[in-house]
C-alpha cells in the first residue's frame, strides 16, 4: 500500500491558487455539491478543491500539482 502525503487546502490555496487565471475554492459546502452526479458510479471521498478553468493552463496547472513527487 502507498502512502499519500496530505495537503492542507489552506496551503493548497497559496501554492497553486496564485498560478491560476481561473478560480479555486476549497470550501467544504461547494465541493460537496460538485462531488455527486446522477451515474450509478460514485467513488467515495471528497475533493480538496475545485479548479473552475478559464485556460488551458488552468487545467495543465493542477495537473502537474497533483502529479509532482
Amino acid at each position: 500500500m502507498s502512502t499519500v502525503d496530505t495537503v492542507d487546502a489552506a496551503d493548497l490555496d497559496a501554492e497553486l491558487g496564485s498560478h491560476l487565471t481561473g478560480s479555486l475554492t476549497t470550501d467544504p459546502d461547494i465541493l460537496a455539491t460538485f462531488s455527486r452526479d446522477e451515474s450509478l458510479y460514485s467513488p467515495d471521498g471528497t475533493p480538496l478543491a475545485l479548479v473552475r478553468a478559464h485556460s488551458v493552463d488552468d487545467v495543465v496547472t493542477p495537473m502537474r500539482f497533483a502529479h509532482a513527487p
